[in-house]
């Protein structure tokens, strides 16, 4: 069964890259290469990680290159004369795709004329990556890196983007075939039955998982994601109660609950996301005092309450977030006290600190939450000493920083506020400097600097604030260049909108519109996408109701149409707690510009 649905999965999705190389010209390159790619996102397909004993390796070849959107031809001297790499080239020639060729120590250039792969790279002006190295078989270069990633950003997905859709149906009903064998066996055998229940069900479960995310990246809207979701997660709750009900069972049933809990927050779907994490708390709490010798299943009760408390916080209910979150650290608590040498459950403990902290800032005990995000720094800080190789706890203590930085700023304390944020700046610039290829890094270094800037503007300096708000645009623009990267597209509308803020502050109306007419194209664009998902027609709303604020003319009417846009959302259980103050914002400056076009009118 677990063959049979990777064999599936392989099929539709595939690798992003193929490297090919000759085993003589050395393996340290290529290694590197792929975990490079493989960190910035990438799936990697690399023979000397994939391959396994007995495989009939002309014909897995040929499969795995047939199933790679590139084919990366990592030119040294052997492997230009190497008919293994030819073979894979050719294969992906005939798939009407062109390789692209790491030329290292211009190896084609000096390649001699018996060289077949050279001598096609330079008649047919395949795509070529100028790498100089130091040593023959050294690490790649951040540009190589960067310039392969840009490549596949490029590249057109409507192939794939049919293929998920088409695909995933056929894969669905393959898994209800599934249960309905399985609820036969398990009458005939329950406990190899059970066994094979479980296999199957972390096995279909990472498939949807998978697909979830995936049409993220593709740009599958996701009301057809959550339509093809509803039959496979009843499927999977049904296989699940139809087999022996053992603890095991149970607590799979409980994280196939949590990963569709996460599917449905991707997806933007509050009640769902909300009902399936309750589901999975109930069955862990039952489960998790009967078998303390299971400590991940107190772990995944933990990760219940958090997910549930976040949800909860989503909808404003902020004292149901403080409890739920109360618990899951407590949780957190003891395993971290059980396990102290392990740095994981330590961090999973800092953060259950940090998300205390974090929910006590929104509920206004300022004094309360500064205790939990210093419990939260210091923890990390001994951490990131003990594990100085892993780069997310350095990360972490920047969270930290910002997380202190926002409890002064809530209190109006902008000086301490952004004393704590020039921190976080200076870490990020840091790990920004050391990691020069690293989106994250990036990202970090321009939220600081956005926060520092935010400081600045609360104490109506909007030239300050403008300073920091255009020292962070540039390098969000380049992150944005990448269109897959939702995420990157995100901050960049944000961006946009605070220097409109800043410039309109200023008095510089033209700058504010443009900025705002900027942030609506960004934000119009990833609604177009995908027009069911509240984050973004939130942001598309928002940004007309603050054109609509500087326009020319028209701009009373923009805005109405903006707070009707918002009023629809909300009214839809999709607008955050948070968020509803734009409508009250919206109404106000709207009948202020009512009045001031005409004293008698008033916003109805």
């Amino acid at each position: 069964m677990e063959k049979l649905l990777t064999r599936l999965a392989d099929r539709i999705f595939g690798y992003d890259f193929f490297l090919s190389y000759a085993h003589d010209d050395g393996k340290n390159y290529p290694l590197r290469l792929k975990e490079r790619l493989e960190q910035a996102g990438f799936k990697v397909f690399l023979d000397q990680t994939e391959y396994v004993p007995g495989a009939d390796l002309r014909r897995e070849t040929r499969r795995q290159v047939e199933k790679s959107q590139k084919l990366v031809v990592i030119a040294r001297a052997k492997a230009l004369t190497s008919e293994w790499v030819k073979r894979e080239v050719d294969v992906i020639l005939a798939r009407g795709r062109i390789p692209i060729v790491v030329n290292i120590n211009r190896s084609i250039d000096r390649a001699p004329p018996t060289a077949e792969l050279a001598t096609l790279a330079r008649e047919e002006h395949w795509l070529r990556l100028e790498e100089t190295l130091e040593q023959h078989d050294g690490s790649p270069t951040d540009h190589a890196v960067y310039e392969l990633a840009r490549s596949f950003g490029a590249m057109r997905q409507e192939r794939k983007r049919q293929r998920i859709m088409s695909f995933a149906v056929m894969i669905f009903a393959t898994l209800a075939a599934c249960s309905i064998y399985l609820a036969w066996l398990s009458e005939q055998r329950r406990v190899e039955a059970s066994e094979r229940l479980t296999t199957t069900l972390e096995t279909a479960t990472h498939f949807v998982n998978r697909t979830v995310k995936l049409s993220d990246r593709h740009g599958v809207p996701r009301e057809l994601v959550i339509d093809l979701l509803k039959e496979p997660e009843q499927v999977f709750l049904k296989l699940s109660q139809t087999g022996t009900d053992t603890p095991d069972v149970r607590q799979r049933r409980a994280q196939t609950l949590l990963d569709f809990s996460d599917n449905y927050e991707l997806l933007g779907d509050s009640t769902q996301r909300l009902e399936r994490a309750r589901e999975a708390k109930a069955i862990l709490a039952d489960l998790v005092p009967r078998h303390p010798d299971k400590p991940e299943w107190k772990l995944k009760l933990a990760t219940a309450h958090s997910k549930i408390g976040t949800a909860l916080l989503f909808r404003g209910d902020k004292i149901g977030a403080e409890t739920e979150y109360q618990e899951s650290l407590r949780l957190r608590r003891e395993l971290a006290e059980a396990n102290p040498g392990d740095w994981k459950i330590q961090r999973d403990h800092s953060v259950a600190i940090n998300r205390m902290g974090e929910v006590l800032i929104s509920v206004g005990r300022y004094d309360e939450a500064r205790e939990y995000i210093r419990q939260s720094r210091d923890l990390r800080r001994k951490l990131a000493a003990a594990v100085p190789e892993e780069r997310s706890l350095k990360r972490d203590l920047i969270i930290c920083q910002i997380w202190l930085g926002d409890s002064y700023k809530a209190e109006r304390r902008f000086a301490e506020a952004r004393a704590e944020y020039v921190l976080g700046e200076r870490l990020a610039e840091e790990l920004a400097k050391a990691d020069e290829g690293s989106a994250g890094a990036a990202r970090d270094y321009t939220v600081s600097l956005n926060k520092i800037g935010e400081t600045y503007l609360g104490e109506n300096d909007a030239a300050a604030a403008r300073t920091y708000y255009e020292r962070a645009l540039p390098i969000r623009e380049r992150l944005a260049s990448d269109k897959s990267n939702r995420g990157a597209q995100r901050d960049l509308y944000v961006s946009y909108v605070q220097l409109g803020h800043v410039t309109y502050q200023g008095q510089a109306i033209a700058s504010a519109r443009s900025y705002f007419g900027r942030a609506l194209a960004v934000a119009d664009a990833l609604a177009a996408i995908d027009p069911r998902y509240a984050h973004w027609e939130i942001d598309a709303a928002e940004a007309k109701g603050w054109l609509g604020m500087v326009a020319e003319k028209g701009g009373r009417e923009t805005m109405l149409e903006a707070i009707a846009r918002l009023e629809k959302i909300k009214s839809d259980g999709r607008l955050p707690a948070d968020r509803t103050v734009l409508i009250t914002q919206f109404k106000s400056i709207a009948a202020t510009i009512a009045v001031v076009a005409d004293p008698e009118h008033l916003l109805p």
